[in-house]
C-alpha cells in the first residue's frame, strides 16, 4: 500500500518499511515547523513505525535549523531516521560533519542494511558518573558534562560542550570521527589512540571541532558551521 501526504512544499511518500521526506528550498524555516506537525497529526502513528529518508533537495541547512529538526520533530515524535539526503554541498558537508548518514542521491529505494550498526539518540545532557556504551554511532543533544563518559564503536556527535570523556571506535576506529559544537575536553579517544590537551588556551578551546584519525595520528580541525 502506497502513502502519500502532500503539504505546500513538503511531501511524504512512500510504501514497506521506509517513507521519504521531501522538503523543499522555497518552504520557509516557520512553515518548514508548521507542514510538518500538520503531516504528523495526519499520519498518525505511521511515521513512528518505519524508517525514514529526509530529503532536503536544494536547500541550505545550517546547524539551527538541522539542531531544532532534530529535536523538535526527530526525537519529539521518535521517529527513525533511514538516511539523509541533499543536493546541496554546504548541506551535506554538515551532515558529514556531525557524522549524520548523507547522500547526494535521491533514490527513495535506499533502505537501512540490518547488518549496520544502529544511531543512539540521547536527548539530554550527561551528568558526571553517567555513562553511555553503545554499538553504533552516538548523538547527544546536549552537553557531555565532565565526569561523564560515551563509548561507542561507531562515530561519536556533540550537539553542545563537550567536557567529558569520549572513546569513538572503541573496538577499530579506523575511519570513525568525534564532533562537537564546543570543544572542552581533556582527552578524547579514538580507536586506540589518545588525545591530550591540558592547556585551555589552546586556539581550539570552546570552538566547533572535528576529530578524526589520520596517518595513524588524531587529527583535530576546527568546524565552520
Amino acid at each position: 500500500m502506497s502513502n502519500n501526504y502532500e503539504r505546500r512544499g513538503i511531501s511524504l511518500k512512500g510504501s514497506g518499511s521506509y517513507l521519504k521526506l521531501v522538503i523543499s528550498e522555497t518552504l520557509s524555516a516557520e512553515k518548514v515547523w508548521h507542514e510538518l506537525e500538520r503531516i504528523v497529526e495526519e499520519a498518525g502513528g505511521l511515521l513512528a513505525n518505519v524508517g525514514l529518508i529526509v530529503d532536503f533537495g536544494e536547500r541550505s541547512v545550517d546547524y539551527n535549523f538541522l539542531s531544532g529538526f532534530i529535536g523538535d520533530f526527530v526525537i519529539k515524535y521518535n521517529l527513525k531516521i533511514n538516511s539523509w539526503i541533499s543536493k546541496n554541498e554546504d548541506t551535506l558537508n554538515l551532515l558529514g560533519k556531525l557524522a549524520l548518514k548523507s547522500s547526494q542521491a535521491a533514490d527513495p529505494s535506499v533502505r537501512m542494511n540490518k547488518t549496520e550498526r544502529k544511531t543512539l539518540v540521547l536527548k539530554n545532557s550527561l551528568r558526571s558518573g553517567q555513562r553511555v556504551e553503545h554499538h553504533g554511532d552516538v548523538i547527544v543533544i546536549g552537553h557531555v558534562n565532565d565526569g561523564a563518559e560515551i563509548l561507542a564503536t561507531g562515530n561519536i556527535s556533540v550537539c553542545g560542550k563537550l567536557k567529558g570523556l569520549v572513546h569513538a571506535g572503541y573496538d577499530t576506529g579506523e575511519d570513525n570521527v568525534i564532533t562537537c559544537y564546543s570543544f572542552e575536553a581533556k582527552q578524547v579517544r579514538l580507536g586506540r589512540k589518545l588525545s591530550t590537551l591540558q592547556n585551555t588556551k589552546s586556539e581550539l578551546w570552546n570552538k566547533p571541532v572535528i576529530i578524526s584519525l589520520e596517518k595513524d595520528s588524531l587529527l583535530m580541525r576546527e568546524i565552520e558551521i
